[in-house]
C-alpha cells in the first residue's frame, strides 16, 4: 500500500520514496546513507559542511573542533557518532557553536557520544549531545 500526500504518492508500494522536492540527500530506511569516517585525525576538525548527514569519528587524543562556516540553508544538520576511546578523550567545541542550556558536556565522562548539530546561522550552530558507556 502507498502512502500519498495531497493526492500524490510519496512512499510507494515498495516503500520507496518518490515524488518530494526540496530533499538532499540519500536516504535509506528513512537514515542516512553511507556517512563519512574518520580515524586519522589530527587536533583540529573542521567537517561542517553540512553536506554529509552522518559523520562517525574514531578520537586517539584531545581535538578541537574548530569554528564552521556554517551554511547559508538555515535548519541543516549533522550528526556525529563520537568515540573518544577508553581514554575518554576531551573536546574542545569552537565559539560558534552553542549547547543545550548553554551547557557543554564533559566529554570525558562518557566513551560514545551522539552529537547533533543544527546551523542557523553561518556563525550559529545549535548542539544537543548524549552519551553512553564508560
Amino acid at each position: 500500500m502507498s502512502i500519498k500526500v495531497g493526492g500524490t504518492v510519496v512512499i510507494n508500494n515498495s516503500r520507496e520514496l518518490e515524488n518530494l522536492t526540496g530533499m538532499e540527500g540519500t536516504y535509506t530506511h528513512f537514515q542516512p546513507k553511507g556517512g563519512q569516517t574518520l580515524t586519522s585525525i589530527g587536533t583540529s576538525v573542521t567537517v561542517f559542511s553540512f553536506t554529509n548527514p552522518l559523520i562517525r569519528i574514531e578520537l586517539t587524543q584531545n581535538i578541537s573542533m574548530t569554528n564552521s562556516s556554517g551554511t547559508s540553508t538555515p535548519g541543516r544538520q549533522q550528526t556525529f557518532l563520537i568515540d573518544t576511546s577508553t581514554n575518554l578523550n576531551d573536546i574542545t567545541w569552537g565559539s560558534n557553536f552553542y549547547f543545550a542550556a548553554d551547557s557543554e558536556p564533559d566529554w570525558t565522562t562518557a566513551r560514545y557520544w551522539q552529537v547533533v548539530c543544527t546551523a542557523w546561522a553561518t556563525d550559529y550552530i545549535s548542539v544537543i549531545a548524549t552519551s553512553w558507556g564508560s
